[in-house]
C-alpha cells in the first residue's frame, strides 16, 4: 500500500533506504536474517510539512524516533503527541496517520522492519495484541544512545546492501527493540498483580540467609498464599517454592567460585539447616554436587556452569 503523503519531494539532508524484495530474497536462507530484517530505513530532518495517512497500514512494522521538534502520531482512534526522545512503534496492518507540527517540525528516525521471530523482539505488551506503543526518553544519554544505534543502521546500509550491512543494521535494530522491551514496564501503569510479584521477590532476595516459604512470603505480603502461588506461577514460570530454591543455588554457585567456604557453611549462609538437602536440591537443579561444581569452575574451565532459566546447567 503506497503512502498518501502531502510532501511530494523529499526533505534537506534526507536519508532513505529501501532494500529491494530481490535483496531480501537473496538472503532469505540465512536463519538468522529472516527472524529480524529492515526493508526500508529512513531520516528526515526539519521535516516541514512532513505528513503521511496509511488507511490499511504497511506490511511491516514501523519504529518512529523523534530526535528534535515536534509531531503527532494516530491509530486505530489512539493520538499521540510525539517529541524529543518519543518512539512509536506501530504494527502492520493497521491504519494510521503521522505528520510533523506546523511550527515546530520534526527531525525522526523511522524504519520498517519484519521477520519471523518479531514476538521475541516486540514488547510483551503488544506480542499477542498489536496496538501502536509509545515511548519518551527524557534522558540525554538514552537519546544519544538511541540516536546513535540509528545513524550506525544508515551507516551500514550507505556502504551497499551485501549481507554483512543487511546483517549489521538488522542486529542493531534488534538492539534497538530490546532497549523498547527493558523499558516496557516502566512505561505502563503498575498493576497490582506486579506490585505483589515485586513484593514477594524483593522479601525472598531480603531474606536469603533464613528459611523461606510460600506461607511466610504471602503472610509478610499480606496475600493469601493460593492467590499468590497463582499469580506467581502465571507470572514467573515458577511456584514460589521453586523460584526461591533456584534463587539460593544461584547464591551457592558464587559462594562456591568465589569463596572458599566449606559446603555446609555455605548451607547454613543460604538458610539450610540441612547440608544434605542443600546439596541434593543443588545436584537437581545444577546436575552436579557443590564440590564437583567447584572443582569444574577452579579446574580446567575458566568459567563454571551458570543455572539457566529451565534449571539445567547451561556449557
Amino acid at each position: 500500500m503506497r503512502a498518501e503523503m502531502a510532501k511530494q519531494q523529499g526533505f534537506m539532508n534526507e536519508y532513505l533506504y529501501v532494500l529491494p524484495a530481490d535483496i531480501l530474497r537473496n538472503f532469505a536462507s540465512s536463519p538468522i536474517i529472516k527472524q529480524l530484517y529492515i526493508t526500508d530505513l529512513g531520516f528526515y530532518p526539519q521535516a516541514q510539512d512532513h505528513y503521511v495517512h496509511r488507511k490499511q497500514g504497511t506490511a511491516e512494522w514501523i519504529l518512529i524516533f523523534c530526535t528534535h521538534g515536534a509531531g503527532t502520531v494516530e491509530s486505530m482512534g489512539t493520538v499521540a503527541a510525539v517529541t524529543r526522545g518519543s518512539m512509536v512503534l506501530l504494527p502492520p496492518n493497521q491504519e494510521h496517520t503521522y505528520y510533523a507540527d506546523k511550527d515546530d517540525p520534526w527531525d525522526i528516525f523511522w524504519v520498517h522492519f519484519t521477520g519471523t521471530r518479531l514476538a521475541e523482539y516486540l514488547p510483551a505488551l503488544v506480542a499477542d495484541n498489536p496496538k501502536m506503543v509509545v515511548q519518551t526518553r527524557t534522558n540525554p544519554q538514552d537519546v544519544n544512545l538511541l540516536m546513535s544505534q540509528f545513524q550506525q543502521m544508515l551507516a551500514a546500509l550507505a556502504a551497499g546492501f551485501s549481507y554483512n550491512a543487511v546483517f549489521y543494521a538488522a542486529q542493531t535494530l534488534g538492539m534497538t527493540l530490546a532497549y523498547l522491551r527493558l523499558h516496557e514496564e516502566k512505561t505502563q501503569a503498575p498493576t497490582m498483580g506486579n506490585n505483589i510479584i515485586n513484593q514477594a521477590v524483593q522479601y525472598i532476595y531480603d531474606h536469603m540467609d533464613v528459611k523461606v516459604s510460600l506461607a511466610d512470603v504471602s503472610r509478610e505480603i499480606n496475600v493469601s498464599a493460593s492467590y499468590l502461588s497463582r499469580i506467581f506461577g502465571r507470572t514467573v514460570g515458577l511456584s514460589v517454592n521453586q523460584f526461591i530454591l533456584q534463587v539460593k543455588v544461584q547464591q551457592a554457585t558464587h559462594y562456591l567460585v568465589d569463596t572458599t567456604l566449606p559446603v555446609q557453611q555455605i548451607a547454613r549462609n543460604l538458610g539450610f539447616a540441612d547440608q544434605y538437602y542443600f546439596s541434593r536440591a543443588f545436584k537437581k537443579i545444577m546436575a552436579v554436587a557443590p564440590l564437583q561444581y567447584r572443582k569444574h569452575a577452579n579446574g580446567g574451565s575458566k568459567k563454571a556452569p551458570t543455572v539457566s532459566s529451565q534449571g539445567h546447567p547451561m556449557r
